[in-house]
């Protein structure tokens, strides 16, 4: 299974967040986030071919009045997708076009709700329309809120900064700890109130078809 990811940097991308020249004189990095989680989810039978940032990804433009099944506006169920939706429909249809089996990403809220329903909008519509599997999420607020509820902190994704909480009470600021936490951790038993982890651990699972629930 072929699987392109998207992230905001090296936290979540790991080595793919060096630029594609000098990625082979920095393998050091290992994994992101992203790969961290996908692999106690399934260990093998998928591998990660291509990644984008979120920031360079091309915004998707509907071709009104082609007959390549393109969404449109009118698709969204009256709701006007803004640049976030769009990064989710561009992303969606660069792993088509590419002919990856996946689509795996995640995107910090930050404390934007408008940016968290835009993506989950885009997402419905992507999951709808295009080929490849799709298991995409907001973390809530970033994604070290999600490594805070793998150490057992409760309402993690309320903290108004969790990075700030991973270094003062664990001393964790790396990749390599935050990393050491997901491999570390039972994904089977997540808190209940990580409930943006858990919507996307879901996802993730359907998309790569486990069907038990890897610890």
């Amino acid at each position: 299974m072929k699987l392109l990811i998207a992230g905001e940097g090296k936290d979540e991308l790991g080595r793919w967040a060096i630029e594609e020249p000098h990625r082979s004189r920095q393998n050091d990095i290992g994994d992101g986030l992203i790969e961290a989680f996908l692999r106690r989810i399934r260990p093998d039978g998928w591998s990660v071919v291509d990644a984008r940032f979120w920031k360079r990804i091309p915004k998707y433009v509907a071709r009104r009045g082609s007959q390549d099944n393109r969404p449109t506006l009118s698709d969204t169920r009256g709701k006007h997708l803004g640049a976030e939706g769009h990064t989710v429909l561009g992303l969606a249809l660069l792993a088509e076009e590419k002919g990856y089996d996946a689509l795996v990403f995640v995107r910090d809220r930050d404390r934007d709700e408008g940016r968290a329903d835009d993506i989950e909008t885009a997402l419905t519509l992507a999951r709808e329309r295009f080929a490849p599997r799709i298991a995409g999420g907001v973390a809530i607020e970033e994604v070290e809120s999600w490594v805070l509820s793998l150490l057992n902190h409760k309402d993690a994704e309320r903290h108004g900064s969790a990075k700030e909480v991973l270094e003062e009470r664990h001393h964790i600021t790396t990749l390599d700890g935050k990393r050491a936490v997901v491999a570390s951790s039972d994904l089977a038993r997540v808190r209940e109130d990580a409930r943006s982890l858990r919507l996307w651990l879901d996802r993730v699972r359907e998309a790569l078809d486990v069907r038990d629930e890897p610890g």
